[in-house]
Protein backbone atom coordinates (compact mmCIF):
# COMPACT_ATOMS: atom_id res chain seq x y z
CA UNK A 1 0.00 0.00 0.00
CA UNK A 2 2.14 3.59 -0.70
CA UNK A 3 1.84 6.41 1.18
CA UNK A 4 -1.08 8.27 1.61
CA UNK A 5 -0.27 10.77 4.28
CA UNK A 6 2.11 13.17 4.56
CA UNK A 7 5.45 12.07 5.48
CA UNK A 8 8.84 13.27 6.32
CA UNK A 9 12.28 11.67 7.17
CA UNK A 10 13.90 12.99 9.71
CA UNK A 11 17.65 12.32 11.24
CA UNK A 12 17.92 11.32 14.64
CA UNK A 13 20.16 14.08 16.93
CA UNK A 14 21.18 15.15 20.18
CA UNK A 15 17.62 17.64 20.31
CA UNK A 16 14.79 17.35 22.97
CA UNK A 17 12.82 15.43 20.29
CA UNK A 18 15.35 12.46 19.93
CA UNK A 19 13.83 11.16 23.70
CA UNK A 20 10.75 10.78 21.88
CA UNK A 21 12.28 9.04 18.72
CA UNK A 22 14.32 6.73 20.72
CA UNK A 23 11.44 5.83 22.78
CA UNK A 24 9.01 5.40 19.87
CA UNK A 25 11.99 2.97 17.81
CA UNK A 26 12.24 1.03 20.97
CA UNK A 27 8.61 -0.03 20.90
CA UNK A 28 8.50 -0.54 16.96
CA UNK A 29 11.75 -2.82 17.66
CA UNK A 30 9.05 -4.70 20.49
CA UNK A 31 6.61 -5.17 17.89
CA UNK A 32 9.13 -6.28 15.08
CA UNK A 33 12.04 -7.96 16.69
CA UNK A 34 9.99 -10.79 18.47
CA UNK A 35 13.15 -12.28 19.59
CA UNK A 36 15.80 -9.20 19.97
CA UNK A 37 14.49 -6.51 20.64
CA UNK A 38 16.59 -3.33 21.56
CA UNK A 39 15.57 -1.38 24.00
CA UNK A 40 15.68 2.96 24.79
CA UNK A 41 18.98 2.38 26.32
CA UNK A 42 20.56 0.15 23.83
CA UNK A 43 19.65 2.61 20.96
CA UNK A 44 20.33 5.76 22.95
CA UNK A 45 23.90 4.18 23.55
CA UNK A 46 24.15 3.52 19.25
CA UNK A 47 23.43 7.01 18.83
CA UNK A 48 25.60 8.64 21.14
CA UNK A 49 28.88 7.16 19.10
CA UNK A 50 29.86 8.31 15.96
CA UNK A 51 30.20 6.17 13.40
CA UNK A 52 26.38 5.77 14.08
CA UNK A 53 23.10 7.27 12.35
CA UNK A 54 19.39 6.81 12.69
CA UNK A 55 16.35 8.36 10.91
CA UNK A 56 12.87 8.17 11.50
CA UNK A 57 9.71 8.17 9.49
CA UNK A 58 7.13 10.44 11.12
CA UNK A 59 3.72 10.66 9.29
CA UNK A 60 0.10 12.58 10.46
CA UNK A 61 -1.10 9.64 11.26
CA UNK A 62 -1.73 8.61 14.96
CA UNK A 63 -2.01 5.09 16.93
CA UNK A 64 -4.78 4.16 18.68
CA UNK A 65 -4.62 2.65 22.11
CA UNK A 66 -5.21 -0.58 21.04
CA UNK A 67 -1.98 -0.29 18.46
CA UNK A 68 -3.76 -0.02 15.34
CA UNK A 69 -3.61 3.05 12.95
CA UNK A 70 -6.38 5.51 12.30
CA UNK A 71 -5.80 8.51 9.57
CA UNK A 72 -6.48 11.81 11.25
CA UNK A 73 -9.78 13.48 10.53
CA UNK A 74 -9.61 16.78 8.69
CA UNK A 75 -11.04 18.61 11.46
CA UNK A 76 -8.23 17.24 13.80
CA UNK A 77 -5.16 18.88 14.88
CA UNK A 78 -2.10 16.50 13.11
CA UNK A 79 -0.53 14.45 15.28
CA UNK A 80 2.81 12.94 13.82
CA UNK A 81 3.79 9.52 14.98
CA UNK A 82 7.12 7.59 14.05
CA UNK A 83 6.12 4.55 12.14
CA UNK A 84 9.64 3.91 11.18
CA UNK A 85 13.29 3.75 11.58
CA UNK A 86 16.81 3.09 9.95
CA UNK A 87 19.82 2.47 12.21
CA UNK A 88 23.08 2.93 10.38
CA UNK A 89 26.59 2.84 11.27
CA UNK A 90 29.42 4.23 9.48
CA UNK A 91 33.32 2.56 8.68
CA UNK A 92 35.30 4.33 6.16
CA UNK A 93 33.38 3.81 2.89
CA UNK A 94 31.06 1.25 4.31
CA UNK A 95 27.52 1.55 5.99
CA UNK A 96 25.78 -1.35 7.69
CA UNK A 97 22.18 -0.91 8.36
CA UNK A 98 21.97 -2.17 11.76
CA UNK A 99 18.29 -2.47 12.09
CA UNK A 100 15.35 -0.99 9.99
CA UNK A 101 11.53 -1.61 11.45
CA UNK A 102 8.21 -0.38 10.51
CA UNK A 103 5.35 -0.47 13.10
CA UNK A 104 3.21 -3.63 11.74
CA UNK A 105 -0.01 -1.06 11.09
CA UNK A 106 2.08 0.84 8.42
CA UNK A 107 4.27 -2.07 6.88
CA UNK A 108 4.01 -2.37 2.91
CA UNK A 109 3.57 1.36 2.51
CA UNK A 110 7.38 1.98 1.32
CA UNK A 111 8.26 3.42 4.47
CA UNK A 112 11.70 1.09 4.92
CA UNK A 113 11.86 1.64 1.05
CA UNK A 114 11.49 5.37 1.18
CA UNK A 115 14.22 5.02 4.60
CA UNK A 116 16.75 2.67 1.82
CA UNK A 117 16.75 5.40 -0.70
CA UNK A 118 17.73 8.48 1.49
CA UNK A 119 20.72 6.86 2.77
CA UNK A 120 21.49 5.31 -1.27
CA UNK A 121 21.09 9.12 -1.89
CA UNK A 122 23.35 10.29 0.89
CA UNK A 123 25.99 8.11 -0.51
CA UNK A 124 28.39 10.18 -2.29
CA UNK A 125 28.31 12.91 -0.06
CA UNK A 126 28.96 10.78 2.62
CA UNK A 127 32.09 9.12 0.61
CA UNK A 128 30.14 5.59 0.67
CA UNK A 129 30.31 2.95 -1.68
CA UNK A 130 28.91 0.44 -0.44
CA UNK A 131 26.20 -0.50 2.42
CA UNK A 132 25.65 -4.09 3.80
CA UNK A 133 22.65 -5.40 5.71
CA UNK A 134 21.96 -8.65 7.27
CA UNK A 135 18.45 -9.99 6.94
CA UNK A 136 16.84 -13.71 8.18
CA UNK A 137 16.65 -16.17 5.23
CA UNK A 138 12.93 -16.43 6.19
CA UNK A 139 11.66 -12.57 5.90
CA UNK A 140 11.13 -13.22 2.20
CA UNK A 141 8.98 -9.78 1.95
CA UNK A 142 12.27 -8.00 3.12
CA UNK A 143 14.43 -9.99 0.93
CA UNK A 144 12.37 -8.86 -2.18
CA UNK A 145 12.25 -5.28 -1.22
CA UNK A 146 16.44 -5.29 -1.05
CA UNK A 147 17.02 -7.43 -4.04
CA UNK A 148 14.46 -4.82 -5.90
CA UNK A 149 16.37 -2.32 -4.49
CA UNK A 150 19.87 -3.51 -6.06
CA UNK A 151 21.48 -5.30 -2.60
CA UNK A 152 22.72 -8.82 -3.58
CA UNK A 153 23.37 -12.17 -1.68
CA UNK A 154 27.19 -12.00 -1.29
CA UNK A 155 27.43 -14.58 1.90
CA UNK A 156 24.94 -16.65 4.09
CA UNK A 157 25.51 -17.56 8.35
CA UNK A 158 24.23 -21.03 8.11
CA UNK A 159 22.04 -21.67 11.23
CA UNK A 160 23.00 -18.29 12.52
CA UNK A 161 19.70 -17.21 14.12
CA UNK A 162 17.51 -18.77 16.61
CA UNK A 163 14.20 -18.84 18.01
CA UNK A 164 12.08 -21.25 20.03
CA UNK A 165 8.97 -23.00 18.83
CA UNK A 166 5.69 -23.40 20.64
CA UNK A 167 6.73 -26.85 21.66
CA UNK A 168 9.40 -25.58 23.49
CA UNK A 169 12.34 -26.74 20.15
CA UNK A 170 14.78 -24.52 19.44
CA UNK A 171 14.45 -23.92 15.48
CA UNK A 172 17.42 -22.14 13.52
CA UNK A 173 17.73 -19.77 10.54
CA UNK A 174 20.29 -18.74 8.27
CA UNK A 175 21.69 -15.14 8.13
CA UNK A 176 21.84 -13.62 4.76
CA UNK A 177 25.01 -11.18 3.99
CA UNK A 178 23.65 -8.59 1.65
CA UNK A 179 25.26 -5.63 -0.10
CA UNK A 180 24.78 -2.51 -2.37
CA UNK A 181 27.58 -0.85 -4.24
CA UNK A 182 27.07 1.83 -5.42
CA UNK A 183 27.80 2.10 -9.51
Amino acid sequence: MPMNRPVSIVPVKNTAQAADWVKQIAEIERLVQLQDAWDEQSVTKLLHQDINHGWVVITEEKLEDNGSSKQTSPQATPQTVTVAYCLVSTVFETAEILRIGTHPDFQRRGYAQSLIEQLIAQMPDKGLDSILLEVRADNEGAIRLYQKMGFEVIHTRKGYYTSSKPSGETERCDALIMQYTRA
